[in-house]
């Protein structure tokens, strides 16, 4: 049983199982969100100003938990860069999964259309974070790694 740990951690932190991750990571940023808008109503705070509370503090978790956990392995570009690029894409996901909303919620019922919108979004969302914001190292001709 020993040697599985290992296995099942180069598993979870491979390549293939970054969509998984992404998943995760999104999902304990929702909880964070959920609790603390809970939380912060529940104190008394306005539902919308405690949501964009909760928002921008279940950002950052989504960011620090995207940069250790989902794209581990990729420090392209610089903190500050990968930060701003990050909270970009996540404001264009929202623009999206409004904008795919308000078209399908005309030919289907509310949360399904929402539900699209989310999963459109998701979408997007990590092929930016992929591509742009914790973007593989760029490798020149006939480097090592090309040879390999």
């Amino acid at each position: 049983m020993n040697g599985h740990v290992p296995r099942l951690v180069s598993l979870v932190l491979s390549e293939r199982a970054r969509p998984l991750r992404f998943v995760v990571t999104g999902g304990v940023a929702a909880v964070v969100q959920l609790t603390l808008l809970a939380l912060l109503t529940y104190e008394g705070m306005h539902a919308l100003p405690a949501n964009v509370v909760a928002f921008v503090i279940a950002a950052q978790v989504n960011f620090l938990l995207s940069q250790a956990f989902t794209w581990h392995d990729r420090s392209e570009g610089g903190l500050a860069r990968r930060w701003v690029v990050f909270h970009s894409s996540i404001a264009a996901a929202a623009l999206i999964n409004l904008a795919v909303f308000a078209l399908a919620h005309r030919v289907m019922p509310s949360l399904i259309a929402a539900a699209l919108g989310i999963l459109v979004a998701s979408i997007v969302n990590f092929a930016a974070h992929d591509r742009l914001t914790f973007r593989a190292p760029r490798h020149e001709p006939g480097s090592m790694i090309d040879e390999v």
